[in-house]
């Protein structure tokens, strides 16, 4: 085991890499998985051993399913210091390209049950056997290095890596380690956002340099921070803390622990009091930087009922210490140095990134609702333990800092109002949050109601009240008490799907809007830096009392959606892994864009690209319903060639949105209407450049084309190809039938390729594409399709083919991503396509011999 071969492949003068200084780590026992994305995207698998990182690449990544035999490549040992590498390699260099930290952490050996006698971790990599446990952030439990035969003597470098049948392992076809955690564990970035960065992050304090302070404290903890995307930090929206009242100046706090509420036998009456519905979950505070957030747990959750229990059965000292801690220094710097949530709730930690403030401090709560829209301590345990993040939804309920303002001293009412205005500027955009509303006054009413409806009991909070680290009498938590919590299965007051209101109590009757909230509880018991079970403390009774029946077994229910009457199911699905984008977002995208892309796709037969499992698994085209019921899509009375099955159609936007539900990321119509299939209504031209093609070549050559195209008097348009080309447009009226516009189209094409042959192709023949632009006029001919303007595109980065404006083309080039589109429509003064479905023209005899000449 030695670096020569490292060492000899690379020019230390021009690559950031190290050169291999350090003899171990602080444990010995170092364990690293870095996403390399160089000629071909890969992970290597590193694990220290007498000084170096034994290494492999694996070309598909770890998974966790034991049927999933995974290749590992051997390559070269590696110095210790390189696992704490992440940055970019220069082109040109070995390996170049850009490294993430995708997980990290120790390994041990583990006893092989099949040995006679049991090796030493460098006698079972010799022998080519090695059976390790992972303690990584994402990568866990027992594992297996086993080496395949080689040819002769040669031992061979193909190894493979399987894992064991334990807790931690999971179905490959239910989750996927490599597309549900695409984040590096350290800055929590994608490979793209690190590649766009172009700096080195070292951690670990093996060596190197970084980049940054900012950069460098987010990597001196594994998992520590969240890395915010500057595009996402403010909105449209002006907060204006520096109006409220008690507001004074003051930098981030160092030190801050949470507010407790005293437990009270009776709810407070009167108008100045704010009443919340208690829910069992985890206490989170959220800590906002300009390029960092951090989730800070405090410690762990004991569900509530089990203390309503304790307080039945008389032991006041169980009831008032477990889920209260009378130490108000708990939580000093805001949760333990270890104990940063960030890594963990990757989802959650960039849906706050994205609210309109630069520096912030949020307090809330982590919670799971079961199966009748109840918080659930259980439910939340079991999400954690099955990594089913989708189904964790953090609710907010203070803001104790804006934007160089402490607000600590601001009445707790301005607060929440402020934090309300926050969430509401991206509540679009982050559906794991949620405002925790209340009910002014009326508390002996809402707590009647509350208990009705089965909740653990209701939080009171003085309106005008401060906010005082520890327990405070200004925060009251009234417990419902036996024979007040009878549970008849509907959802808590205030909490429904996704936190929205369902059923309303009287209270709320009289007061419209309000809505319930979340009990903040602390545990006094410190975390772990691995994921904790929620379970109650110990002494403490968790099953329900006798008297009522007894509470449903926990489920975590992934929420569902509706979205213009359309049903989502599972709407967390995850369609593009390292944009995070779900079955949801793509709804709501859709949703969105509904008035712009219908008029393309409306009466149209269509083909639909479908990715259940994301764009990068198993997708497929889908042009017939055949046996699908769907309420939304209808056959199309157009017929493939001698088959059967008609097409695909739909007819509005509740259509559009099926579409979603489908996981259709692209939206292929035909160029013609439903109605008269033989006559289209629109020429296309697609541009498509071959391999190191420069963007001013198909910018010159789309340019071109409409110079022609106006020169026979016909107006053209311009879209984005959601690729590297571009789509160019003409809009007909419907005279001309199929063969006549495709062999208009073929004239033109070989027109522009007459003009500049060095520059540009007609011919389809991939051998003669390099280094010009194909000009694809085979979008002519019946039963051809283009994608629709506005449709996502099933690439990594979630494209859209986005129309633009002739004036928009430039020597930079034009890409729109999906929340990139959607900004665009927002900011857009006038539609780009202005004029698309008014124009009359069409073929008209004379055009091609005016090419000819």
């Amino acid at each position: 085991m030695a670096l020569h071969d490292y060492q000899r492949k690379r020019d230390f003068q021009r690559t950031p890499e190290p050169r291999g200084d350090a003899a171990r780590s602080p444990t010995g026992r170092l364990y690293v998985i870095q996403k390399h994305a160089a000629r071909a995207l890969h992970y290597d698998l590193r694990l220290e051993l007498d000084g170096v990182l034994l290494s492999w690449a694996v070309p598909k990544g770890p998974s966790l399913d034991p049927r999933e035999k995974r290749l590992a490549v051997q390559v070269e040992d590696h110095p210790i210091e390189y696992g704490s590498f992440e940055g970019a390699i220069p082109e040109g260099e070995y390996g170049g390209g850009t490294v993430m930290l995708w997980d990290r952490g120790e390994w041990l050996p583990l006893p092989d049950p099949e040995a006679r006698r049991q090796l030493t971790p460098q006698e079972a990599y010799r022998e080519g056997k090695l059976k390790i446990e992972l303690r990584g952030q994402k990568l866990r439990g027992g594992w297996a290095l086993v080496r395949m035969k080689g040819e002769g003597r040669d031992p061979g470098k193909n190894w493979l890596l399987i894992k064991e049948r334990d807790a931690e392992a999971r179905r490959e076809d239910e989750y996927s380690i490599v597309d549900e955690e695409p984040f590096s564990v350290v800055t929590n970035r994608t490979i793209r956002e690190i590649a766009a960065d172009n700096d080195n992050v070292w951690t670990g304090g093996l060596g190197g340099s970084a980049s940054s302070p900012s950069t460098a404290d987010a990597a001196s903890r594994p998992g520590s921070h969240w890395v915010r995307r500057a595009a996402a930090i403010r909105a449209d929206v002006k907060l204006d803390p520096d109006r409220l009242a008690g507001a004074r100046r003051a930098s981030l706090p160092e030190e801050l622990a949470p507010q407790l509420a005293m437990r009270a036998r009776q709810v407070p009456d009167g108008g100045g009091w704010l009443h919340e519905i208690a829910l069992e979950g985890r206490r989170l505070m959220c800590v906002l930087r300009p390029k960092q957030v951090e989730l800070r747990a405090f410690g762990a959750v004991t569900a509530a009922r089990a203390d309503v229990a304790a307080e039945r059965r008389g032991d006041r000292r169980r009831a008032n210490n477990t889920a209260f801690p009378a130490s108000a220094t708990e939580g000093r710097r805001y949760g333990l140095e270890d104990d940063d949530w960030a890594g963990r709730l990757p989802d959650i930690a960039r849906a706050a990134s994205l609210l309109p403030v630069d520096e912030a401090v949020l307090d809330g709560m982590l919670v799971v609702l079961n199966a009748r829209g109840a918080s659930d301590a259980a439910a939340l345990n079991q999400a954690l333990q099955t990594r089913r993040r989708e189904a964790l939804q953090y609710f907010l309920f203070d803001v104790l800092y804006c934007d160089g303002l402490d607000l600590r001293k601001t009445p707790l009412i301005d607060r929440k109002q402020l934090l309300r205005r926050a969430l509401a500027a991206v509540a679009d955009r982050t559906p794991q949050l949620h405002y925790v509303d209340h009910v002014v006054g009326k508390g002996a009413a809402v707590y009647e109601q509350a208990c009705r409806l089965g909740v653990a009991g209701l939080v009171s909070k003085r309106a005008d009240s401060p906010h005082t680290s520890g327990r405070s009498k200004t925060w009251l938590m009234t417990p419902c008490v036996a024979g007040e919590a009878a549970r008849d299965n509907v959802a808590y007051a205030g909490i429904g799907e996704r936190g929205r209101p369902a059923r309303k109590s009287r209270a709320q009757e009289e007061r419209p809007g309000a809505t319930g909230g979340l009990l903040p509880v602390s545990e006094s018991s410190p975390a772990r830096a691995e994921t904790p079970p929620v379970a109650p403390a110990p002494g403490a009774v968790a099953e329900a009392p006798p008297s009522p029946p007894p509470r449903p077994t926990p489920v975590v229910v992934e929420p569902g959606l509706d979205v213009c009457g359309v049903r989502i199911t599972n709407p967390g699905r995850i369609l593009y892994p390292e944009e995070r984008i779900t079955k949801r977002d793509l709804a709501m995208y859709y949703q969105h864009v509904a008035d712009w892309i219908l008029p393309h796709i409306v009466g149209r037969p269509l083909s639909l690209y479908r990715c259940p499992s994301g764009h990068e698994k198993d997708c497929f085209f889908q042009k017939h319903l055949k046996d699908m019921k769907t309420e939304h899509l209808r056959d199309a009375p157009v017929r493939e060639g001698e088959g059967k099955e008609p097409y695909i159609a739909l007819d509005d936007v509740q259509g559009l949105i099926t579409l979603a539900q489908l996981a259709v990321l692209e939206i292929h119509p035909w160029g013609c209407r439903e109605d008269d299939i033989e006559r289209p209504d629109r020429l296309i031209f697609d541009l498509d450049p071959g391999p190191e093609v420069a963007w001013p070549h198909v910018v010159e050559g789309a340019l071109a084309l409409r110079e022609l195209l106006r020169a026979l008097e016909l107006a053209s348009f311009v879209k984005t190809s959601g690729g590297k080309g571009l789509h160019v447009v003409v809009p007909l009226v419907r005279r001309c039938g199929w063969e006549e516009l495709k062999a208009f189209a073929q004239a033109v094409a070989r027109h522009i390729v007459k003009l500049a042959p060095h520059r540009y192709t007609a011919t389809m023949t991939k051998s003669k594409r390099p280094g010009k632009v194909f000009i694809d006029y085979f979008r002519n001919h019946r039963g051809s399709t283009c994608v629709a303007p506005y449709s996502t595109r099933a690439r990594a980065g979630a494209p859209v083919s986005t129309p633009i404006e002739w004036e928009e083309l430039g020597p930079q080039a034009v890409t729109y991503t999906l929340p990139a589109a959607l900004s665009r429509l927002g900011s857009l003064q006038r539609d780009p396509w202005e004029g698309f479905f008014t124009l009359r023209q069409s073929l008209r005899a004379g055009m091609m011999a005016k090419m000819a000449r």
